[in-house]
Order: C-alpha cells, then structure tokens, then sequence
C-alpha cells in the first residue's frame, strides 16, 4: 500500500491542469513560419501568465481569448502557463 501513495504524486504532475489541452486545439501550429495564433512552446510560462492575465483583466484586447481567460483564476492561469510554457528556453 505504501508503494501506491509513494508513486501517486508523480503520476499527478503529468497531467495536465484543466483546460490545457483545449489550449492545443489553437495554438499547437508551431512552424518555421510565424503563425495565429501564437505557438505557445515558444514562449516561458511568464510570458503566458501575463498574456493570461491581461486578456482575464480586459487589459488586452482579442477575439476568443478575453471570454476564455476570464473563466480562469490567476492560480489556473499559472498552473497553465508552466505547463504550456515548459518546453520554452529559459
């Protein structure tokens, strides 16, 4: 039983935070070629969280993504942003 609870936190850090494969629908396109939407693995996870953020506190402006991130807390937001941010150099 031991074993079970040891192992269980390392299985829940690979899966993702809700919303984050939604996220791919979107902005997965990741050529040489700048694409919209953003590829997001090109960006830090600060970089995300801010964008988040703003477009969450209507100080960025869009089409989808201000009704989106307004359903996200500022704790969901981070929790994405390192998770889509985590192939980003940093």
């Amino acid at each position: 039983m031991l074993l079970c609870l040891v192992g269980a936190p390392a299985v829940a850090d690979d899966v993702p935070p809700p919303g984050a494969s939604s996220c791919a629908v979107c902005h997965a396109a990741c050529g040489p070629v700048p694409a919209a939407p953003p590829c997001l693995r090109n960006r830090t996870p600060d970089q995300i969280a801010e964008a988040l953020d703003a477009y969450r506190t209507g100080t960025r402006t869009g089409t989808v993504m201000p009704y989106l991130a307004k359903g996200f807390s500022r704790e969901e937001i981070r929790a994405l942003a390192e998770h889509l941010g985590q192939a980003a150099p940093r």
